[in-house]
């Protein structure tokens, strides 16, 4: 028998699904950022950031992923293990790339290094070793992209403490189409 999940510990705001609607592009009914709305402020900073990183970073999705999955997996942060497994799943990673990264490795060299600079930094808060650092020169990493990674693993801490915080509930899988059925465009 599993254990039973504590409630949450913040509000759903009664408008928090009209103001994520009303986002362009709509947000997801995810439960992070259901419980987000709480604050527009801070809702509308996390959209900034994580755009900005999306949008005009250099770092690609797989990479932005992969990170988020090691910076999960070092604080215990269920809720975005998940979230980024299904992320990284419709990339087309495979189970074995998601296990890999959450532990901070990967074959590819240059996601090694960016794993293992992930993982250096959260441990260490920030305070990592001249050899950490040259083994993102070495891998390619600009310091523009050094830069972006260090922004995203901050990001991924604060979603992983805002979830642990607010013991934001895991969303079920998605329902799973039958062979031979199509996808209905409604949410």
């Amino acid at each position: 028998m599993e254990p039973v999940a504590a409630p949450p510990r913040l509000a759903r705001p009664a408008l928090a699904q009209s103001q994520l609607a009303a986002q362009s592009p709509p947000l997801p009914a995810a439960n992070f950022f259901q419980l987000l709305a709480n604050s527009p402020a801070a809702t509308k900073a996390y959209l900034s950031w994580n755009g900005a990183l999306a949008a005009g970073g250099q770092l690609t999705g797989r990479q932005r992923e992969i990170l988020a999955l090691a910076v999960a997996e070092i604080n215990g942060a269920k809720y975005d293990l998940e979230a980024h497994a299904r992320a990284s799943r419709s990339l087309g990673m495979s189970e074995q790339d998601i296990c890999l990264a959450r532990k901070a490795t990967a074959p590819a060299p240059n996601d090694k290094a960016l794993l293992q600079f992930a993982r250096a930094v959260v441990l260490q808060r920030g305070d990592i070793s001249d050899l950490d650092f040259e083994a993102m020169r070495r891998a390619g990493f600009t310091d523009a992209q050094i830069t972006e990674v260090i922004s995203a693993i901050a990001l991924n801490i604060f979603t992983n403490y805002f979830n642990h915080v607010g013991r934001t509930p895991l969303e079920p899988p998605p329902a799973r189409v039958p062979a031979g059925k199509g996808r209905s465009s409604s949410l």
